[in-house]
């Protein structure tokens, strides 16, 4: 599991719902989500960026406890909505972290499959090897 986008209709990420998927390393949460979990993704240790939606009104205790490898956290929300979220304890990684404000969530075309993914996938692994940023349709840049 390296790339996981949680729909529109989920509202609530639940506790350890992701804990210790160690090969995460893209994460887009659905604009319906209002609430992270506890240790909702705890030991992502290769999770290196994630969108989050300004409906997110919570993220529980240790929900990114031992990602260090977050270093992207995507927000569709200003820095003062930003600011307004209850952030439980233990959640560090989310501090201090390059936070983009007024990131434009889309269907994140570039993650869907068949051959468009196939040629995405391609393109995300050439652009790794040789250290460029490639972009989705909406501007999400992926390393």
């Amino acid at each position: 599991l390296a790339s996981v986008i949680i729909p529109d209709s989920v509202t609530t990420i639940g506790d350890d719902a992701f804990h210790s998927c160690y090969s995460l390393t893209d994460l887009v949460i659905g604009n319906g989500v209002t609430t992270i979990g506890n240790y909702a993704f705890t030991h992502c240790t290769s999770l290196a960026s994630v969108t989050i939606p300004n409906s997110v009104a919570s993220i529980g205790d240790g929900a990114f406890l031992f990602c260090y490898s977050l270093t992207d956290i995507y927000y569709s929300g200003t820095k003062t909505e930003w600011q307004k979220i209850a952030i439980g304890e233990n959640n560090e990684n989310l501090i201090g972290k390059d936070i983009h404000y007024n990131v434009e969530l889309c269907d994140h075309s570039c993650h869907k499959g068949g051959l468009a993914g196939f040629f995405w996938k391609i393109t995300l692994f050439f652009s790794k090897l040789f250290r460029s940023n490639q972009y989705c349709e909406c501007g999400v840049a992926h390393y």
